[in-house]
């Protein structure tokens, strides 16, 4: 065994840490969480340099009330931090090694990850080593381009594994099933998912704009049972039906309103003057009028 550091997490919020930590390739394969008092597990991680963890995976983790702690563990020996590299087999020459891209996101069973033009020959050699490297995944999909369009979709292309983009994606504590190529979805907003949820009291009314496949609103009414009524609002109809699938999934029916709407309509007509609170996770460029729609939901003081 040998002296490193560890996430300490509650057990039950451990899977979904585990997660974050995995896609930052910090998380040596077949190394076993220690445990540390009956509610509390450590995960160990490894580092470059045992240096201390970014301060961006910090602040991915830090909503799930983690600890980093000195810990001891046993480091396979064949791990290594370029580790989708190393599973390569030496596929690829010192320049194409320093241009990979080796982060990327896990969403369910499946792997989405971008990969540069130059590496098209090698795609499929890519997406084996990452099935290697993360035995619970099936698939493997290549980003193609960035989010566009008014639903904001990531178009995806399977390049290893299973021939399909759905999937069902667990986080703090909720199901969700989507579709990689339909609908907007980001893992990686896991954690300010669980900020604003935990936020939301009893009794409120609350209005879900770009509500999407409803990762919001189900986690907010999981989070908080007393909650009034949920309206999550979503002009995608590919996104919009995932959402309704979800509800039941998740067992939310009674508190979860699903609306097919543009989010400045709803605000404007069904959702005018009603709401304690409105969340708007807004993509990087938004109009004005879509902030003055989320006014004109709530109440009126």
């Amino acid at each position: 065994k040998m002296e490193g550091i560890g996430v300490k997490v509650k057990r039950e919020k451990a899977e979904q840490v585990r997660r974050i930590l995995q896609t930052h390739n910090i998380l040596p394969y077949g190394v076993k969480l220690l445990r540390e008092e009956p509610d509390f597990v450590i995960i160990p991680i490894v580092t470059p340099s045992s240096s201390s963890p970014s301060s961006s995976l910090i602040d991915e983790i830090s909503p799930y009330n983690t600890e980093i702690v000195n810990c001891k563990h046993i480091v396979p020996e064949t791990f290594c931090f370029n580790s989708l590299e190393k599973n390569m087999g030496g596929d690829l020459t010192e320049e194409e090694s320093k241009r990979l891209i080796t982060s990327f996101d896990m969403v369910g069973d499946i792997i989405a990850i971008e990969i540069p033009d130059e590496f098209k020959s090698k795609e499929e050699i890519i997406g084996k080593a990452l099935m290697k490297m993360n035995k619970h995944a099936k698939v493997v999909c290549k980003k193609l381009g960035s989010h566009v369009g008014e639903f904001r979709v990531q178009k995806v292309s399977v390049i290893y594994g299973e021939n399909r983009t759905e999937t069902i994606h667990k986080e703090n504590g909720i199901k969700m099933k989507l579709d990689l190529g339909k609908a907007y979805y980001s893992p990686r907003m896991a954690a300010d998912r669980l900020i604003i949820s935990n936020q939301v009291r009893p009794g409120e009314i609350i209005g879900s704009l770009f509500g999407g496949i409803g990762p919001f609103a189900i986690l907010m009414a999981k989070k908080q049972p007393a909650v009034e009524k949920i309206y999550s609002v979503e002009l995608n109809p590919e996104a919009h039906a995932y959402c309704c699938e979800n509800i039941v999934l998740n067992k939310v029916q009674n508190k979860v309103t699903p609306i097919l709407m543009d989010a400045r309509l709803a605000c404007s007509s069904m959702l005018k003057g009603i709401c304690d609170r409105v969340c708007l996770p807004v993509p990087k460029e938004i109009h004005e009028d879509f902030l003055k729609a989320g006014i004109e939901a709530l109440k009126k003081e």
